[in-house]
């Protein structure tokens, strides 16, 4: 509902208790006034009205001199920033003689609710843009402090910049002063306002929380490099506290001009070759250590096969339809290290201290046995085999259902257990190939 109708319903209201007299308003003229709210996506209300006034000024039914125009004059440490002089809308003009003044209804639609930016413009058409644009030149937005965390030969170094203190104004403050009065020269009032996070607090999380490690020491080049790649993007990540980490907002795409090679990944319950095989290496090893870290899972897949890097349930599968999301609502910032050698890929999470350890357990329980294999018979040699010898093109593979804990310690004491998620790896059939030559007359086999 917007200001027009919320005034009417106002003043209706008021007729029901209130008696009173106010100065006619000759309907010589009648047009249509249109405005716009930008804050409801620039509906543009039509209304006629009566827009012509017998005098400029007008009385409301106490008596007080209501005009149709307005000096207006804004200061700043005793400097004019803005003057101007001010048409008021005719409607707003009405409504305010019957109601009581333009501060009693500007206080009325305030305590209702209503946005400051719509009750101003409805009052003065555009003055509360002119006299916003005026006032953000005298605002700063606060600057919180900022911790870059670095690792080298050296260890884990933090590096940090001093947090900036903000100007704000106070807005609902100098419109109500400027509605009170018809005529008056308003003083700005700027406060400082005290950014989120501060050096101070920072410094406090140098602590390490917690870690996680894999090793790829077999992996073939291209998937070295993926995950080399992969996790440069998280070293040296900064988790706000209540921020959802995205794996695949910090990481990016996985694509050829972004340094990714070609390398086996799961596809379906089987391993193809595709432009960064091994990320989802760099995902799982993150996972675990945000987990131990505190971080609550927001959303997360497992592969369809059980990587061997890893225990149970403790993987994490990533691809461009699929992401790890893990929110930190440890109260805490946390910063993201390790190191990929090669060999070992680590990340270690850093934090304020806590007298805590989570320490993580993936359960089976339950096992799918495969369904029984598939034979394909063929009269082609393609595998080197005997007649009649079995070459497995895919091996079965058993199915599970599991489930992820978080086994959380304070010191040395146990003290409570929590599921994180339950797991479900698809069984797999097994295909196998059997060579069959074709018998000829001689005896002699042939293909």
């Amino acid at each position: 509902m917007n200001i027009f109708y919320k005034t009417l319903i106002l003043i209706v209201a008021s007729f029901c208790f209130l008696s009173f007299s106010y100065g006619d308003i000759e309907n010589d003229t009648v047009t249509e006034y249109k405005f716009g709210n930008e804050m409801t996506n620039d509906l543009t209300e039509t209304f006629t009205l009566d827009n012509t006034l017998k005098s400029e000024n007008q009385l409301n039914f106490n008596g007080e001199i209501l005009r149709s125009s307005k000096n207006i004059t804004i200061t700043y440490q005793n400097k004019i920033i803005f003057e101007n002089e001010t048409e008021l809308n005719p409607v707003a003009l009405k409504q305010a003689q019957m109601l009581g003044g333009t501060a009693v209804l500007f206080d009325t639609l305030v305590s209702n609710g209503e946005n400051l930016r719509n009750i101003v413009n409805y009052f003065y058409p555009e003055l509360f843009d002119k006299i916003d644009t005026v006032i953000k030149g005298y605002e700063k937005a606060a600057v919180n402090a900022k911790a870059f965390i670095k690792r080298d030969e050296n260890g884990v170094s933090f590096s940090y910049t001093d947090e900036v203190r903000g100007k704000e104004a106070d807005r609902y403050s100098l419109f109500k002063e400027l509605f009170e009065k018809e005529e008056k020269t308003v003083e700005l009032s700027i406060t400082e306002t005290e950014p989120r996070i501060t050096r101070n607090e920072l410094e406090k999380c140098s602590y390490l929380v917690s870690s996680a490690k894999t090793d790829y020491t077999n992996s073939p080049s291209g998937r070295k490099n993926n995950i080399a790649v992969a996790s440069n993007s998280l070293f040296g990540k900064e988790i706000a506290d209540g921020e959802i980490f995205s794996f695949n907002e910090t990481v990016g795409e996985r694509t050829k001009e972004r340094g990714y090679e070609k390398a086996k990944t799961i596809v379906g319950g089987k391993y193809v070759e595709d432009y960064g095989g091994g990320v989802c290496q760099v995902a799982t090893t993150i996972f675990n250590a945000l987990l131990k870290a505190g971080l609550t899972i927001v959303e997360s897949s497992n592969h369809s096969i059980a990587p061997s890097y890893v225990g149970i349930s403790r993987d994490a599968m990533v691809s461009s339809f699929s992401d790890l999301k893990m929110k930190n609502d440890t109260g805490s910032p946390i910063f993201i290290t390790g190191k990929a050698d090669g060999k070992e890929l680590l990340f270690e999470i850093y934090s304020s201290q806590k007298n805590r350890e989570i320490k993580l357990s993936g359960i089976v329980t339950k096992v799918i046995k495969p369904p029984v294999s598939e034979y394909i018979y063929g009269t082609e040699n393609k595998y080197g085999t005997q007649a009649g010898e079995e070459y497995v093109l895919e091996k079965s593979r058993e199915g599970y259902i599991c489930e992820l804990y978080a086994d959380i310690y304070e010191g040395d004491e146990f003290k409570t257990r929590k599921l994180l998620r339950k797991n479900y790896y698809p069984p797999a059939k097994g295909i196998i190939y059997v060579y069959q030559p074709i018998q000829t007359e001689s005896g002699k086999e042939t293909e």
